[in-house]
């Protein structure tokens, strides 16, 4: 389960080559062109030295010097408004699949593209923006790509991610999922959606804006971080609440440690729930999901806030998520802390 982000996403793609650039000026066309083919060789070389698996430092060659043009300073724009579907490009993975974009659904902070390979699998990509202070959990091989940071967390059977993290210490998470252990390198195709992203970056300042829909604007405007209280935290056993890291956009609350106790609060955008995959309830007149995943030491518990249909006509649900991972009876702790929790939000 990916700490960034535990919520993976329902089931919803290699061969190796940067994609085109996509339009961009003239005067800067030169330096996304050299940022994603230096981009293209340190991948590459990751790719070479560990078969696209594992990425160890160790057994990588050093990385090519990054042209000057690769020194940016990226500004991405202001962060509630910025497009994160700007850093996903179809074009780019379309060699894997036939891509649909969906701008609507998961994390606010982020953008999907789904791909139905020729092999029947369905793998979903996904560009996330985080901050820095959630940046600095991400663990993985880290090299240097002129004032950026290339990071290649270990991959696995059903998911692998690249992450590029600005001189600010922002990060953009490029991560390709699936439900089940297929044939197509996921490693690939994230390195393809890293290549076309740093492209973006580097020719594109600031990114394009967008502007949320009802009834997502209202879900958008929650303050995860003031929801849970000094005492409600306080009541969680072994929880640091003075460690507390924010999320892009203020779209996500964390509070202790990843390796301990932790409790986080986020806004997402889901599909209708399966009964099979989660527990429902109703707490103060609002339905809620519970699931742990089949995992004992992590619960999540998703409040419904509203229920409408998607830009693609696709069923689509509002929900404030609440994680706790915690080595004492998490779901338990979850649901003793649920009637507070929705007394705190908008009517």
């Amino acid at each position: 389960m990916n700490p960034q982000h535990p919520q993976q996403w329902p089931p919803p793609p290699g061969a190796w080559g940067p994609p085109p650039a996509p339009p961009s000026p003239p005067s800067r066309r030169s330096s996304g062109s050299l940022v994603a083919a230096v981009l293209a060789a340190v991948l590459l070389v990751g790719a070479v030295g560990t078969g696209g698996f594992f990425w160890g430092a160790s057994t990588r060659a050093p990385a090519p010097d990054a042209p000057p043009a690769a020194r940016l300073a990226v500004d991405l724009g202001d962060e509630r408004s910025v497009d994160p579907c700007a850093l996903l490009s179809e074009d780019a993975l379309r060699r894997f699949g036939t891509p649909q974009e969906f701008a609507d659904f998961g994390l606010l902070t982020g953008c999907r593209i789904d791909l139905a390979t020729s092999s029947g699998e369905q793998v979903a990509v996904g560009a996330y923006l985080d901050s820095a202070a959630y940046v600095e959990e991400v663990a993985g091989d880290r090299e240097a790509l002129g004032d950026l940071e290339i990071r290649r967390p270990a991959a696995s059977d059903t998911s692998c991610e690249r992450w590029i993290v600005l001189p600010d210490r922002t990060g953009v998470q490029l991560l390709a999922t699936r439900s089940a252990a297929g044939a197509t390198d996921l490693c690939a195709v994230a390195d393809a959606a890293a290549t076309s992203a740093a492209v973006v970056l580097a020719d594109t300042a600031p990114l394009p804006t967008r502007t949320l829909p009802a009834p997502t604007d209202r879900l958008a405007a929650i303050d995860v971080c003031t929801v849970v209280d000094d005492a409600t935290l306080r009541s969680v056993p072994g929880l640091d609440v003075g460690r507390r890291a924010v999320g892009y956009g203020g779209w996500g609350c964390t509070w202790g440690v990843l390796t301990g106790t932790w409790f986080r609060v986020t806004p997402t955008r889901l599909g209708p729930f399966e009964p099979a995959a989660a527990t429902s309830s109703t707490v103060a007149g609002r339905q809620v999901w519970t699931s742990d995943y089949d995992t004992p030491s992590f619960c999540e518990a998703s409040i419904v806030l509203d229920e409408y249909v998607g830009s693609t006509g696709n069923s689509r649900v509002n929900v404030l998520t609440v994680q706790l991972g915690s080595s004492a009876d998490p779901c338990g702790q979850l649901g003793s802390l649920m009637p507070g929790l929705v007394s705190r939000l908008p009517a």
